[in-house]
């Protein structure tokens, strides 16, 4: 259970090695994390348990600033010796943001950027949120650049620059059975 009194985390300019990290709610209180510096993964694949990095969970008003870097090391990674045996290579990293049961979250002035031929690297995922809004973001990677899953209404993506992978994509017409998305507003801009 976070504070509940506003918080404010600064990563300051830097390079900062951060191995697994989650920040998890409920929070009372708002939470901002300024990042202004570089945050780097572990190249080491053995230093994960689970096929993610840092997470952020149920917190409600969290804001995330600064024009910093989160560096996954994929391409490290990936081409390091027995990763493609390892059982996280073959499907890394599937999304690089997975917004799964959110409300009113907006990314503006976002930026991923993945090698063309990186695997399975859905920029944004978004399902089961209402209220996603994508804005001037640049998102560059070898599959879906925004993928939209069941249950997502009232989802918005404005001048976002996509490729060199998939463009946006519905998953829902995959799965059977699923909450259809709905009110999804896709503005293409000259």
């Amino acid at each position: 259970m976070c504070l509940d009194i506003s918080v404010k985390i600064v990563i300051p300019k830097g390079i900062y090695f951060l191995s697994i990290a989650t920040l998890d709610g409920p929070c009372k209180a708002p939470i901002e994390l300024q990042v202004e510096g570089i945050v780097k993964a572990p190249t080491n694949l053995g230093a994960f348990k689970e096929p993610k990095w840092t997470g952020f969970n149920r917190i409600q008003n969290f804001k995330l600033s600064g024009g910093g870097v989160f560096n996954g090391q994929g391409t490290i990674a990936y081409k390091r010796e027995g990763c493609k045996g390892h059982d996280y290579c073959g499907s890394l990293p599937i999304f690089h943001v997975n917004v799964l049961g959110r409300k009113n979250i907006t990314f503006e002035h976002f930026t991923v950027s993945a090698p063309d031929e990186s695997l399975n690297t859905d920029g944004i995922h978004i399902g089961r949120s209402n209220g996603v809004n994508v804005l001037n973001s640049e998102i560059k990677t070898g599959d879906d650049c925004v993928s939209i899953g069941d249950g997502s209404k009232n989802l918005v993506i404005n001048g976002v620059t996509c490729g060199p992978g998939h463009g946006i994509e519905s998953k829902v017409g995959l799965v059977l059975n699923l909450a259809l998305v709905r009110t999804f507003t896709l503005r293409i801009l000259p």
